[in-house]
């Protein structure tokens, strides 16, 4: 089989670790592969040994996107000559880029093949094709599944794929050193943001000896400045810029606040699970590993279950130690790597064996 492996900006930016696991464990299934990036990020991330990496023009009036698609074709065609004889598939990750990954496909009589690791690309799927779709879909979650199918989609052209992460040792805390806390997600609900915030304040009232990173993006979209200054915390806080990027910084912290229900898996959860770290978030029905307690701990959003999840946390690092622990089990057995990887394979093969190849407008 030969793949172009299509990612949008947002997708190229924050999943680059992701997305390397992803195609060298292609490789390694015999899959030929490239990968094609917005060219504002392309040069910007570190290429995956053996995979051609293509830059494409996002942007653009609707009536340039058959040139676009016909131009990244073109390339997708000429590095993978070799292979020519094989089955091909347009593998789309990132909503922002379904249009072009549909054109593609429709051009190059390739099967496509659409990653809905987020309930917001459902509706997206539904206008676009309906009951038309001839390709699989690529579901993050059961119930991102059974949205797909009340949506219209048949089915038989949905398959259950969680996103998987390596698994990762976890040193033990020692008493007395800084307890460090991040913060993620979108910042798409600064009341979400605020009650978070004022939790932690109100948890920390009797204790310098802790330290928070926050998503820089997610900070400015959240608006949380001034109540960070309000609220004392500015000796404490830092934004990090590129947050999801930076995995070395986060997986090292001891305790991950997630304050929003965004609908859509993100690895760097996942990595923070991985890494024993203590997880605290509100419930996602989306999610499974955000929507049962157990790896990770559930809170309703307000300020007084943020402030007693986060004072339990920081004052008793066995309980973080415990948390932790758990959550890395459950990524072990939920969210392997391995297992990710085999079942996009099990996928592409059950795809281009048994469907038509996309002619999708």
């Amino acid at each position: 089989m030969r793949c172009l492996l299509l990612t949008d900006s947002d997708i190229a930016s924050r999943e680059t670790a992701l997305m390397h696991r992803l195609v060298i464990g292609l490789l390694d299934a015999g899959v030929h592969v490239a990968h094609a990036a917005p060219e504002s990020v392309l040069s910007r991330l570190e290429p995956s040994l053996g995979v051609e990496s293509l830059a494409y023009r996002l942007g653009g009036f609707s009536w340039t996107r058959p040139l676009r698609a016909a131009e990244l074709l073109a390339r997708f065609e000429s590095v993978t000559e070799v292979s020519a004889g094989d089955p091909g598939l347009v593998h789309v990750i990132g909503g922002g880029c379904l249009a072009l990954g549909a054109e593609i496909a429709r051009a190059g009589g390739l099967t496509l093949v659409i990653d809905a690791f987020a309930r917001s690309i459902v509706p997206s799927v539904a206008r676009r094709f309906g009951d038309r779709f001839e390709g699989v879909v690529l579901a993050g979650s059961r119930p991102i599944a059974d949205g797909l199918i009340a949506e219209g989609i048949s089915g038989t052209a949905i398959r259950e794929v969680r996103w998987g992460v390596p698994p990762a040792d976890r040193a033990s805390a020692k008493p007395g050193e800084t307890v460090s806390i991040v913060i993620g997600g979108r910042g798409d609900s600064a009341r979400a943001w605020a009650a978070c915030l004022r939790g932690i304040a109100e948890a920390a009232a009797d204790s310098d000896a802790i330290a928070i990173f926050a998503d820089a993006d997610a900070c400015d979209r959240a608006k949380v400045g001034p109540l960070v200054a309000a609220l004392g915390l500015t000796p404490l806080f830092s934004r990090v810029p590129d947050f999801e990027a930076r995995r070395d910084l986060i997986v090292r912290s001891d305790i991950m606040l997630w304050p929003e229900a965004i609908g859509e898996t993100r690895s760097i959860v996942l990595d923070a699970m991985s890494h024993h770290m203590a997880v605290v978030a509100v419930a996602d029905r989306d999610l499974p590993f955000l929507s049962a307690p157990g790896p990770v701990e559930l809170v309703s959003g307000d300020q007084a279950a943020w402030s007693a999840a986060i004072h339990g946390l920081i004052s008793d690092s066995g309980r973080r130690e415990a948390l932790g622990a758990e959550a890395a089990e459950y990524t072990k057995l939920h969210h392997r790597a391995a297992a990710h990887v085999g079942a996009v394979v099990d996928a592409y093969e059950w795809a281009t064996a048994s469907i038509t190849p996309s002619r999708a407008r």
